[in-house]
């Protein structure tokens, strides 16, 4: 949170044990598919007011996901089709991403969501 960083390495990230990621308020434009390969059991997730171009294929990999943050994601036009298969979703916050034209119905999916912030 709060750093300089413009990017991430081509690396795997190995912490199978690792619940929470907060990467708010960085200036990374994007995370490379290995980068959250290593965290599978991953339950949250907060790239809040980050640069990305678009979001990582590797949040597929992300089936645990229990709480996803997106809020200022000024660059975010879609949501990717996986969000539908995060069953364990409870919090979702999409505030102020100006640029999200689609909301996909996939969020239909997510039978207990109790957040949902647009």
């Amino acid at each position: 949170m709060y750093n300089h960083l413009t990017s991430l390495l081509e690396i795997t990230f190995l912490a199978r044990e690792m619940c929470t990621l907060h990467m708010n308020y960085n200036k990374i434009q994007s995370i490379l598919y290995g980068f959250l390969k290593g965290v599978q059991n991953l339950k949250v997730l907060d790239l809040a007011y980050c640069q990305f171009q678009f979001l990582p294929k590797a949040l597929n990999d992300l089936k645990e996901l229990r709480y996803f943050s997106l809020l200022n994601f000024y660059e975010l036009h879609a949501l990717p089709k996986s969000l539908g298969n995060f069953k364990e979703l409870k919090y979702i916050d999409l505030s102020c991403c100006f640029k999200l034209h689609v909301l996909l119905e996939l969020l239909g999916n997510i039978k207990d969501l109790n957040y949902f912030e647009l």
